[in-house]
C-alpha cells in the first residue's frame, strides 16, 4: 500500500528524468541491473539487488519489470571480509618474519616483502620457483620436504634448513608451515644464521675447553 502510486524515483534516485532514462534503456536493451540500492525501511538500512525486465503484453512493451532480492547480510559480510583481508595484508607486508604460500608442489604463489629481502629476488622471480629450487641438494636429499594432504590444517610442522639466496651465499632459516587449505600451505619463514653460528661457536668452544681440560 505503501508504494502502490509512487513515482520509480523510489527504485532510481535522480529525479523522474533520470528514472525515464534508465526505463526506457530497459525497454530498449531488454534488461538493467543487478542494480544495488540502499534503501531506509521500517526494519532499518537495508541493501536491495534490483533487475529490470520489460514487460509485454501481446509483445509490445508497455512497461517495466522489477525483481527485488535482499542482499543486506551479503554485502555486510562481504564489507568484512573485505576489511579482514586488508587487515591481514597489512599485517602480512609489515611481518618481521617471511610469509609465504606456497601450493601443494612446492611453488611460490604468494610472497611478503620480508622474504624477498631474505632471498634477494624480486617478487615476480619467485612467482616463478618452488622452494625446492632454493634448498641445496645435499640438504633436499637429507631431509626432504613433504607435502602431506592429509596434514591437518591445526598442525603445525617446525623445521629447519638452509635456503640458497640468489647471490648464492646459503642462510639457515626456521619454516614453521602449516596447511591452510587441501592445495595451500602457509609458511612462515625466519633468519636463523646468525642463531646458528652462534651455536657452532659455543660447541666449538665447549670443543676445546674439552681437550684442554684432558691434557691437564
Amino acid at each position: 500500500e505503501e508504494i502502490i502510486g509512487k513515482k520509480t524515483d523510489i527504485f532510481f534516485p535522480g529525479g523522474f528524468s533520470q528514472s525515464l532514462d534508465r526505463i526506457e534503456t530497459v525497454i530498449r536493451e531488454g534488461k538493467l541491473g543487478p542494480y544495488d540500492l540502499e534503501f531506509t525501511t521500517p526494519l532499518g538500512r537495508k541493501i536491495f539487488s534490483l533487475n529490470a525486465f520489460p514487460y509485454s503484453e501481446r509483445r509490445t512493451p508497455v512497461g517495466v519489470m522489477f525483481t527485488v532480492r535482499d542482499v543486506t547480510e551479503r554485502k555486510r559480510a562481504d564489507e568484512a571480509l573485505r576489511a579482514s583481508e586488508s587487515k591481514y595484508r597489512l599485517l602480512v607486508e609489515q611481518a618481521a618474519d617471511g610469509i609465504c604460500i606456497v601450493d601443494q608442489y612446492g611453488y611460490f604463489i604468494e610472497v611478503n616483502p620480508k622474504v624477498c629481502d631474505l632471498l634477494g629476488y624480486s617478487r615476480a622471480e619467485l612467482l616463478r620457483l618452488s622452494i625446492e629450487d632454493l634448498i641445496p641438494p645435499e640438504d633436499f636429499d637429507l631431509s626432504p620436504l613433504r607435502y602431506d594432504k592429509r596434514q591437518s590444517a591445526k598442525r603445525t610442522i617446525l623445521r629447519e634448513h638452509r635456503l640458497r639466496r640468489k647471490n648464492g651465499t646459503l642462510i639457515s632459516v626456521e619454516i614453521s608451515a602449516r596447511r591452510l587449505a587441501e592445495a595451500y600451505i602457509q609458511a612462515i619463514v625466519r633468519d636463523i644464521t646468525e642463531r646458528k653460528q652462534l651455536e657452532a661457536r659455543l660447541a666449538l668452544a665447549r670443543k676445546l675447553e674439552s681437550i684442554g681440560q684432558l691434557a691437564a
